[in-house]
This record gives structure tokens, sequence and C-alpha cells, in this order.
């Protein structure tokens, strides 16, 4: 998606406004479809603007729907470390791990040793 943003910004289109766009989709389909949890893979695109409150809110709130959505703990173990917060970062990374991310400890591991 940053490739994308830098050549539609290099040809003069506006990314923030397609950004708006996207999160108002999102927005949609999560009032169409409060209980699917994959609807909030938009954290993703606010961890990757370095929005890390909103997208670690977002991954909790797939997490409350299904405590099992292991790639949830996972992304919100990475937005919680890029924020700063590297002790709960790991204990995603471990969650994350037991449910069958099992390069979530390799990840944990590397980052516990930056800390």
């Amino acid at each position: 998606q940053a490739l994308l943003n830098s050549y539609d910004a290099s040809r003069g289109q506006n990314v923030s406004m397609k950004a708006a766009q996207v999160e108002g989709d999102f927005a949609e389909a999560i009032k169409a479809s409060p209980a699917n949890a994959y609807l909030f893979i938009i954290g993703e695109a606010f961890r990757d603007s370095q929005e890390f409150a909103r997208a670690i809110d977002d991954y909790s709130r797939a997490i409350e729907i299904d405590p099992r959505f292991a790639e949830a703990y996972f992304n919100r173990g990475l937005a919680r470390c890029y924020s700063g917060d590297v002790k709960e970062g790991l204990s995603d990374f471990s969650k994350a791990g037991e449910l069958g991310i099992y390069n979530a400890y390799a990840v944990g591991k590397q980052l516990s040793r930056k800390k």
C-alpha cells in the first residue's frame, strides 16, 4: 500500500482522500456485520500509517469477537511494540504462538532482546 500511495502521490493524486474512503467503507461494512472479526483488518492500515492506538483498538475488538483470532493477536503485538509497549506486545505474540502462528515466538524473542 505504501508503494501505491507513493506512486499515486507522485501523479498528484490525493492519497489521504483514498485512505479516508477506505476507512469509511470499512466502517459501513462493520455496521452491516459487527460480529465479523475479519473486518477489523482495517487495523493494519492504521498500523501501517503509524496510528498505533487506533490499530490496537481495532485488533482488540476483533479479539473480543473471536478470541481465537491468532492474526489479530500477532498484529496487535506488532502495533503495541511499535508504540513502545513491548511487554504487552510480547504477551500478544505468545498468545498468537499458542493459537498457531509459530513464528510469533521468534518475533517476540527478537523484540525482547531489543528491550
